[in-house]
């Protein structure tokens, strides 16, 4: 009996107290929300560079295409120039083509109206081939390659596009 006299009436001696945490001045458990905050703060912040890389990488890739295009477009005039018909109209079918094979990318990165400015276009271009009408195909190929440096400068990362 003389041992339970000495029992405190909170329970036997230690009960109830926090281990020693080594002096760190915090207790287990502590800061596990603070801890969960900064996981979801590091994958916010790799999210974020994840979509910027995206967004370089396919800035780039359409700058390069647009570039193609414009080349392409080139070729054309320059044929339809020095009266090489049959040559233009070889251009202008590979230019279509490419332009073709890009449409479901071009439709998922870029705003459909733009799409369809530099679609009208191209057509506008192959008809003056076709009949042979270099002034309204220089007209409209000028329009055209400022369309594609359009569709390109849209996705450039800067500041004008960002605000």
């Amino acid at each position: 009996m003389a041992a339970k006299a000495t029992e405190s009436p909170q329970g036997p001696p230690g009960a109830g107290r926090v281990p020693d945490d080594g002096g760190s001045g915090r207790q287990r458990g502590a800061g596990e929300k603070g801890g969960g905050q900064m996981k979801a703060l590091r994958v916010s912040i790799v999210v974020l560079a994840a979509l910027m890389a995206v967004s370089l990488v396919n800035s780039a890739y359409l700058t390069a295409r647009c570039g193609d295009w414009t080349e392409q477009l080139r070729a054309v005039t320059a044929a339809a120039e020095s009266s090489d018909w049959a040559g233009a109209e070889g251009e202008m079918s590979a230019l279509r083509a490419d332009w073709q094979q890009k449409q479901s990318y071009l439709h998922i990165t870029l705003m459909h109206e733009e799409i369809n400015e530099a679609d009208t276009l191209l057509h506008q271009c192959a008809l003056y081939v076709r009949e042979q009408d270099n002034d309204a195909l220089s007209d409209a190929a000028v329009q055209l390659a400022l369309e594609f440096d359009r569709l390109a400068e849209l996705e450039q990362l800067s500041m004008k596009n960002v605000l």
